[in-house]
């Protein structure tokens, strides 16, 4: 036996039928109403799975076509229901059904049943959400007004069947290896994109955490190693502190005390500069030539600038044979025919 469950759905609500069928007379186990297709029991275990649809959910229009071959039938249809309806064929499912054939004429009467894109997905995807893909959507009513060629009755909604006869109808259209009237097919079935769209974003939502935890562990791997390569910048600084200043205490900030104590060192080297330039008076003192007169002398941290006249270019040279690292940086003769000089004496 073969155990199916039946979704039957109309305006005021949802049969859950539960039923076996096989080689006999196919038997109700079970049957639970409920007011919205969202409410439908989960968990329900079976072989097949089908979506009926009242015909008052539907919409439907009769076309009569002047042949009968299947194939041209199939193409034909789209382009005739687009003559009476309002909306785009891409925001409707459409189904065919025959419902009279004329022996010795070329023309078929067609059932046309068709709904809102918008209504058909939301359904469906209320179903996914329960745990059920049917794989079958159909309208028992118009199966059985096509067998009965009812259209009156089916379109003026006397056509209502219990749940025995959906099941039994549907019980023999299965035997034949497929339901007549089935919306799952087409160019617009809902082909499982809800249960594909869930998974896909489960499936980028997983992605997307792993990114950011493979973002945050590669931050905080990067704050340690940092941490780490500081504190080994910060030791070698301190023995290299210790090592220049010996026996130094309350060490905090290894880099800026090593900088101040640097430019303490260089304040102090320049006055002991200035030193050396003051010896360089004495030598120069020694030195210094008959007819040169120093009026003004500029100490400077590795050089002595002097400013003076010279009675004439003899004693200027043998000033500057005295002090070979005298270096006259200008000169210009005076009115009163004296020498104006300027001099530099740097450092060995």
């Amino acid at each position: 036996m073969m155990k199916i469950v039946v979704f039957s759905m109309d305006r005021e609500g949802v049969s859950v039928i539960q039923a076996e069928a096989g080689k006999g007379a196919p038997r109700v186990l079970k049957v639970e109403r409920v007011m919205e297709i969202s409410n439908v029991p989960r968990g329900i275990q079976a072989d097949r799975y089908i979506l009926n649809l009242s015909s008052d959910l539907l919409q439907m229009r009769l076309l009569e076509l002047p042949f009968n071959d299947d194939e041209k039938l199939k193409e034909v249809v789209p382009f005739e229901l687009r003559r009476y309806i309002l909306k785009n064929l891409e925001e409707i499912v459409h189904e065919s059904m025959i419902l009279e054939r004329r022996n010795g004429e070329e023309s078929r009467t067609v059932l046309v049943s068709y709904m809102d894109r918008s209504f058909y997905h939301d359904i469906m995807r209320k179903l996914n959400e329960a745990g059920y893909d049917p794989e079958s959507v159909t309208s028992v009513e118009i199966l059985h007004a096509a067998r009965r060629e009812d259209v009156k009755g089916l379109i003026e909604g006397a056509l209502r069947l219990d749940e025995e006869e959906t099941v039994g109808i549907l019980s023999e259209e299965m035997k034949n290896g497929k339901v007549s009237l089935n919306f799952r097919r087409g160019p617009l079935p809902f082909t499982r994109e809800y249960r594909d769209l869930r998974r896909a974003r489960r499936t980028a939502g997983i992605l997307l955490l792993v990114l950011l935890f493979t973002v945050f562990v590669n931050i905080v791997y990067r704050y340690v190693e940092a941490g780490r390569e500081l504190n080994m910048l910060r030791g070698r600084m301190e023995a290299l502190y210790n090592k220049a200043f010996p026996g130094a205490k309350d060490l905090r900030n290894p880099l800026y005390q090593m900088r101040a104590r640097v430019r303490a060192l260089r304040e102090e080297l320049g006055g002991i500069t200035h030193l050396n330039a003051i010896g360089k008076l004495g030598d120069i003192n020694s030195n210094w030539p008959e007819g040169v007169v120093a009026e003004e002398v500029r100490l400077e941290p590795r050089s002595v600038y002097i400013k003076g006249t010279s009675s004439g270019m003899g004693p200027l040279e043998n000033l500057k044979e005295s002090l070979p690292r005298l270096r006259i940086k200008d000169s210009s003769k005076a009115p009163d025919g004296k020498i104006v000089f300027t001099a530099v004496l740097e450092e060995d």
